[in-house]
């Protein structure tokens, strides 16, 4: 007759297996919290009208090897101090609308662009000016077009500053929300696929916002996933294609569907009695490059958001030669090396060089 003790051996090992397992990872749970890994808090959701936008009213941090910045997003969904979507009367008030350049999370808000340009701005004296950031992350000019259209003339500024990056056309290029059709733009249809539902989407912004173990599994699968589809990371060491000389017919026609996007924006801002500054981003490859690379030229895209400007009679702002002397006179450094969105100089000199050609070209109307 079998004894009842080999069976109740088994299930007091396996309670003290489990047991240990549940009290390791209680500690090391505990030892994340104490010593944080370099991954952000959840500062972003999906959102129906933009894909993914900022948590209203959410604090937290962005993390990186590199940095660790404290994040407040206000209650409308901004990173930046409260703003009363009305404007006060008597103000100037400055509309930006980027992505995560102008946004500026890898440094403390008030060394971002917008608050830089703030600064400068009531300094020279006159009305008081208040400038609004409304850069996100991921944003490309079609979702800066529907940011505009259902939130940003809200705020009824007196001008508009489209902060633009290379990797924009690439965004645009993805077709999410608009398309060319014989030369006119059209609406995409949206689509949904792929996302979570939202009571799962809740469950696992729950579990990130909880758990650091929970966020250091999931950014090591979200980094194997894009191994495995051979997608390279934003600090990838290629170049963009949209350097490449001769354009391809792909980047060719990222650029006619980002000038109707554009054009469009420029005609709705106009329309609500507002004007239109367009500000080209440099690339820090472009800027640090010191040996030119056989078949790219690194200030084609700058350049050629320039000629697409004039062509659609949009003011235009090239930071590129101003980074670039800076540079090249100081070897200082205006990006963050592995990250490559600017520092805290390179947010300052972004701001100057904007602030310089608004005062020197009578851009700040009425």
């Amino acid at each position: 007759m079998a004894s009842p003790k080999g069976p109740l051996k088994r299930k007091h090992r396996l309670a003290v297996a489990v047991g240990s397992t549940v009290l390791a990872l209680i500690v090391i749970e505990g030892l994340l919290h104490l010593f944080p890994p370099p991954i952000s808090d959840r500062l972003f959701q999906t959102d129906a009208r933009f894909g993914r936008f900022h948590i209203p009213g959410r604090q937290g941090y962005q993390r990186s090897p590199e940095f660790v910045v404290s994040v407040k997003i206000n209650s409308q969904g901004l990173r930046d101090t409260e703003h009363t979507v009305e404007k006060p009367t008597g103000v100037y008030r400055v509309l930006i609308l980027g992505d995560s350049f102008a946004e500026g999370m890898q440094v403390p808000l008030e060394d971002t662009v917008g608050k830089q340009l703030e600064q400068l701005l009531n300094a020279r004296g006159g009305p008081p000016y208040e400038v609004v950031n409304a850069g996100v992350a991921g944003f490309g000019t079609d979702t800066e077009l529907l940011f505009y259209r259902s939130l940003g003339r809200l705020y009824h500024p007196d001008l508009v500053l489209l902060f633009f990056f290379r990797n924009d056309l690439a965004d645009n290029g993805d077709f999410r929300y608009f398309k060319l059709e014989d030369g006119v733009l059209k609406t995409v249809e949206t689509r949904s696929a792929g996302q979570d539902s939202p009571p799962m989407a809740a469950i696992r912004g729950w579990l990130w916002d909880h758990f650091m173990l929970i966020r250091l599994l999931g950014n090591a699968w979200n980094e194997a996933q894009g191994v495995a589809s051979g997608a390279g990371s934003s600090q990838s060491p290629e170049i963009d294609p949209a350097f490449r000389v001769p354009m391809s017919g792909e980047v060719e026609g990222q650029w006619s569907l980002t000038t109707a996007l554009l054009e469009e924006i420029d005609r709705e801002v106009r329309a609500d009695d507002a004007h239109l500054v367009l500000v080209g981003i440099p690339d820090v490859h472009s800027v640090e490059s010191q040996r030119p690379q056989p078949g790219f030229d690194m200030g084609q895209v700058n350049r050629h958001l320039g000629e697409v400007a004039a062509s659609a009679g949009i003011a235009y702002i090239d930071l590129l030669p101003g980074f670039s002397s800076q540079y090249e006179s100081t070897r200082a450094a205006l990006y963050w090396p592995v990250d490559e969105h600017w520092n805290s100089a390179g947010h300052q000199l972004a701001a100057q060089i904007v602030f310089d050609s608004l005062v020197r070209n009578g851009w700040l109307l009425p």
